[in-house]
């Protein structure tokens, strides 16, 4: 074998080790930044019970604003009434002195006088939910007074916060949306159809707050189903 031949095969041995050690290196490093990645992710990821509190301080916040603020808008003599019918309904029921059919039929008629009772309470606090959920969060960068307490804050797997985002995430998981039902078939459909559709939304709406709680709970990264369908996070604002 000549020696050009061999000082080649030399050469390319040495290319072959050196871009195998290149290629060792490259996989050490991306093992040592995915093993970096879910040490921060589980350092900063807000726990549950601090997302729980956040969640009811919140949601107390937008009902006792909405309370308050659409109090001189009702008659409270016949949402005093209607509440007291619906309780003599149902001792009835329990008492077996009327039927199923015939306990739906009535309270369903009730429930959608109560409905029109406390429309002015759906509308304000549907207008303060959003006001809290997207506008204020828009400007604080995902931070409310839940979150305040708590030392957490939303943030965005893109960068910063959306108001696309936002209005997807209220939409999904802070009554917004069950609100603008509300609100739509109480306008546009009869009582029996009103009550079907509310209550058939309503289930949607908790089934969905549970699978997203569940995978709050059991996501390493810390996400529910609404965070992975809006690409946000909750995280420990003394982390950022």
């Amino acid at each position: 074998m000549s020696k050009n031949k061999i000082d080649k095969k030399v050469d390319e041995a040495i290319k072959d080790a050196e871009y195998s050690e290149v290629d060792d290196t490259c996989e050490v490093v991306i093992e040592e930044e995915k093993k970096e990645t879910k040490k921060i992710n589980k350092k900063t990821k807000a726990l549950f019970i601090s997302r729980f509190f956040s969640y009811i301080v919140d949601f107390a916040v937008i009902t006792i604003l909405a309370s308050y603020i659409s109090t001189p808008f009702l008659n409270e003599n016949n949402i005093n009434k209607l509440d007291n019918q619906v309780s003599q309904i149902q001792d009835k029921y329990y008492d077996s002195e009327m039927t199923i059919n015939e306990y739906f039929n009535e309270v369903s008629s009730i429930s959608y006088d109560l409905a029109k009772e406390s429309m002015p309470t759906t509308i304000v606090a549907m207008i303060v939910a959003i006001l809290y959920y997207i506008v204020l969060q828009y400007y604080t960068k995902g931070v409310t007074l839940g979150r305040l307490l708590t030392h957490t804050r939303l943030e965005s797997d893109d960068g910063e916060l959306s108001i696309n985002q936002l209005v997807f995430r209220s939409l999904l998981m802070n009554f917004i949306g069950l609100y603008i039902i509300i609100l739509a078939s109480f306008l546009l459909l009869n009582k029996k159809s009103f009550i079907v559709i509310n209550y058939a939304f309503e289930i949607v709406v908790y089934s969905f707050m549970f699978i997203s709680a569940i995978f709050v709970i059991a996501r390493s990264d810390g996400k529910g189903l609404h965070d992975m369908l809006c690409k946000t996070q909750v995280v420990r604002a003394k982390e950022n």
